[in-house]
């Protein structure tokens, strides 16, 4: 585990409210998706933050 990822546990523990601005951004996102929505995902990486996401939708495109 990375020292960031030690200060995001240690932090949530202090404040359990907080979540990681990842997961905010995906829960979003994944709110607007539906079948017919086309995504473009710019700079996607590998598609793994998104790719439960993807699955709602067949027009899904990535570009890194």
């Amino acid at each position: 585990m990375s020292r960031q990822e030690q200060f995001r546990d240690a932090y949530a523990q202090i404040e359990p409210a907080w979540h990681r601005s990842l997961k905010l951004y995906r829960d979003q996102i994944d709110q607007l998706v539906g079948p017919d929505t086309r995504l473009l995902d710019v700079g996607c990486g590998h598609g793994t933050l998104l790719q439960a996401v993807y699955a709602k939708t067949p027009h899904t495109y990535g570009l890194e």
